[in-house]
């Protein structure tokens, strides 16, 4: 013989007090309840969106200056690596270097010229594996 199926209950109408709870809660954990005003508005993010940081404006017209780095692709350099040896040394934001290219046995970058040499210097003097030079029009 199979089991009896479980009865059903029917669920009663919700009375206001019920509703008027679930409203305070929801307010309470900032959660909108449809039927309300607040479910109408539009939500307001207290926190930036992942993956967003905080643009500098750089001059587009500022001067530049190319770099050399060395080693380059054939020894595993990666764009981020150029970036970091020079932002990490010199203090630089990542914004300033500009124009990054890693070819096989270099990589080229382009730093503001009012203080490439300090620059220059700088990655230079923090002993990593990269090293750096002023690149000379010719």
């Amino acid at each position: 013989d199979a089991p009896a199926p479980a009865e059903v209950e029917e669920s009663a109408p919700v009375a206001m007090d019920e509703r008027t709870d679930a409203v305070e809660a929801a307010d309470a954990g900032d959660v909108p309840v449809a039927g309300t005003d607040e479910a109408d508005e539009p939500r307001r993010r207290a926190k930036p969106r992942r993956g967003r940081k905080p643009q500098l404006n750089r001059d587009a017209d500022e001067v530049g200056t190319r770099i050399v780095l060395v080693p380059g692709s054939a020894d595993g350099v990666a764009i981020r690596d150029v970036v970091e040896a020079i932002t990490s040394s010199s203090g630089l934001d990542g914004e300033a270097v500009r124009g990054v290219s890693v070819l096989e046995n270099f990589a080229l970058a382009t730093v503001p010229a009012a203080g490439v040499a300090d620059t220059v210097e700088a990655v230079n003097a923090a002993g990593g594996r990269v090293r750096a030079e002023v690149l000379l029009a010719g």
